[in-house]
């Protein structure tokens, strides 16, 4: 939840991402870390303003498109259908 709101507040979000909810999202603005691959990361966004820009715009209009009400639900109802879970 924390790195949707700073998303949608047009500040990058480094996270670790398993690879089954990887898949699970599809093209993503996450900037994808570890324990091993964190100190990289965040170096590479503190000294690359380009690209501190590019993600956070990226990740302010992926929040707009993916996370509104509507279009939120529709692929967790589908997986859970999937599931057999509904």
């Amino acid at each position: 939840i924390s790195s949707l709101e700073a998303m949608a507040m047009g500040i990058p979000a480094v996270c670790e991402i398993l690879d089954d909810f990887d898949k699970f999202l599809g093209e993503h603005p996450f900037v994808v870390a570890d324990k091993d691959t964190l100190e990289n990361k965040l170096s590479a966004l503190i000294e690359n303003e380009s690209m501190r820009i590019e993600y956070g715009q990226m990740g302010k209009n992926w929040v707009r498109k993916v996370h509104n009400p509507l279009n939120a639900i529709t692929p967790l109802l589908e997986a859970y259908r999937e599931a057999g879970w509904i």
